[in-house]
């Protein structure tokens, strides 16, 4: 299994500040920075990733603070951490994403570390954590992208037409709706002010019991919302029901 991790709408972020979050990244689960990339455009309005050395990226960033680029992991031929910086720049829209080859330890507190380390920068209102086969997938899944899923109750497709770039989506995850529920959301207080069935707020309800899982205050606009692994159908049925998850459909 691939770790993946996606902070959404991370407008604003320069490349250099992207980068530290990158190192910040890879400082904390203790590897190495082994190679970079960055997306250089071709002739017929394309794209490609172009290998380049850390040291080499750096100096790329210094003149373009645009710049999408790449860091990466790599052991024995075996890519262990893959880390990217998204732009508007070819059709996507603003994210950090990264992909992990094993569990990470503590993982909570990762994501509380990595959220207070993004928002020194800007401010985002989204993000999740969750897990596929492999670091293709979850790239991918983080995208919208070949219609990858974690769940099988879930319409993929859904996904990249609610984000904004090439999709010119109305981004409502930002704070009326969830994508889906995952063992680690980083939501914002609109988030939780959502209302189930017209009734009870997001917050309240996973107050309510310690079965919809534990809220942890990140700043005064974040929260981690962490969901047991045996309870993550359970509250993504509510809900999805509920009508608050994008992606949602049933089994």
């Amino acid at each position: 299994m691939s770790v993946g991790i996606a902070l959404y709408n991370t407008d604003g972020l320069t490349a250099l500040n992207a980068y530290e979050i990158g190192e910040f990244i890879f400082d904390r689960l203790h590897i190495n920075i082994t190679t970079a990339s960055y997306y250089k455009p071709l002739p017929n309005g394309d794209h490609t990733s172009q290998g380049i050395t850390a040291k080499g990226l750096l100096k790329k960033l210094e003149q373009n603070n645009e710049l999408q680029f790449g860091l990466y992991c790599i052991e024995n031929n075996e890519t262990i951490a893959t880390f990217y910086h998204i732009t508007k720049e070819f059709g996507s829209f603003y994210n950090l994403n990264m992909q992990y080859a094993h569990k990470i330890e503590n993982q909570k507190q990762f994501m509380v570390e990595l959220a207070k380390k993004v928002t020194e920068f800007i401010d985002f209102p989204y993000g999740i954590s969750f897990e596929l086969n492999d670091m293709f997938e979850t790239y991918f899944y983080t995208e919208g992208e070949i219609f990858y899923s974690v769940y099988k109750y879930e319409s993929p497709n859904t996904w990249n037409r609610e984000t904004p770039g090439r999709f010119k989506g109305s981004a409502r995850y930002k704070e009326s709706m969830l994508r889906m529920i995952y063992k680690f959301n980083i939501i914002n207080d609109r988030h939780l002010e959502i209302k189930l069935n017209n009734a009870i707020s997001l917050r309240d309800w996973i107050l309510s019991d310690t079965k919809h899982g534990e809220l942890t205050k990140i700043n005064n606009k974040l929260w981690l919302w962490s969901v047991d692994n045996n309870q993550l159908d359970h509250i993504n049925k509510v809900c999805g029901e509920a009508g608050i998850l994008i992606s949602w459909r049933e089994a």
